[in-house]
């Protein structure tokens, strides 16, 4: 058995060039400290591969990707639902459940009256929606009438 090196940084110890010989084999593994310079990675045109993934799935299908795209119909936005609570104009993505209502409309009235409230509602009945809509919409009335 070697004795240990021992290499520290106030010395040039560690820029010598180490001894070129045979690979340590630890089982299977063998170690060795040669770097070998890495080739580039090869350049890939994603559409070429993109196309040949849709061909690869789809055999039956002989359009291109681009093609493919023109023939998807752009989804429809849904229509906004808006409503009037206390004087303020509050615009919803969804038609809102009445708890959200009420919720928006005890909102609506703690920010006039600068007040804090507690609001409490079961998981799932859209909280967070009912909170932001209402702010945002008290947020850009006031903004509006300055």
């Amino acid at each position: 058995m070697s004795s240990p090196i021992y290499i520290s940084d106030d010395d040039d110890s560690f820029e010598q060039e180490a001894p070129r010989e045979k690979p340590k084999r630890y089982g299977q593994i063998y170690i060795t400290d040669d770097e070998e310079e890495e080739e580039p990675p090869p350049s890939i045109n994603l559409n070429e591969k993109r196309q040949g993934l849709i061909t690869n799935l789809f055999p039956s299908i002989k359009t291109k990707h681009s093609e493919m795209v023109n023939l998807v119909s752009p989804v429809e936005r849904q229509p906004d639902h808006a409503m009037m609570i206390g004087g303020v104009s509050i615009i919803l993505p969804v038609k809102p459940y009445p708890c959200q209502v009420a919720v928006m409309s005890k909102v609506i009235t703690a920010i006039k009256a600068k007040k804090h409230c507690l609001l409490e509602s079961p998981t799932g009945t859209g909280k967070t929606l009912a909170l932001l809509c209402s702010a945002l919409a008290w947020q850009k009335k006031e903004q509006g009438t300055r």
